[in-house]
């Protein structure tokens, strides 16, 4: 992930650290970064479909477009106070999600008030073909 895409949605390239990866059937790469705000940018690259992310998120999720690509938003996949967008890629998708911590809950952030332009600005990395 290109440190200047990962900048111009307001997180900080340098605090990236690789995620809890899933390696099983279903497999998931992860990557995390921070910004000052109290928020983390999750991105997963993984195996299961985009219609099988939409069966387990039914009645959850609005479906959109990101750049032209089948893409669903679900606003709050875990506990967290977080909101998700996964994209359709050839071998799965590609999940953008945010994750809003107790300062920046405190500072009235909402974890979907810009995950659309971030999602956006992140897209073009995932590559035409994929």
């Amino acid at each position: 992930m290109p440190d200047d895409v990962i900048t111009k949605i307001g997180f900080d390239p340098s605090t990236r650290k690789r995620g809890s990866d899933m390696i099983a059937e279903y497999s998931f790469l992860t990557c995390d970064f921070w910004n000052s705000n109290d928020e983390t940018l999750q991105l997963d690259s993984g195996n299961i479909s985009l219609d099988e992310d939409k069966q387990k998120y039914a009645g959850k999720f609005q479906s959109l477009s990101i750049n032209g690509r089948d893409a669903i938003q679900v606003p709050q996949k875990t506990e967290a106070d977080e909101c998700a967008i996964d994209m359709r890629t050839k071998s799965g998708y590609f999940g953008v999600d945010i994750i809003v911590h107790t300062q920046g809950q405190l500072a009235g952030l909402k974890p979907c008030d810009h995950i659309v332009e971030a999602a956006t600005a992140l897209e073009p990395t995932i590559g035409k073909d994929n």
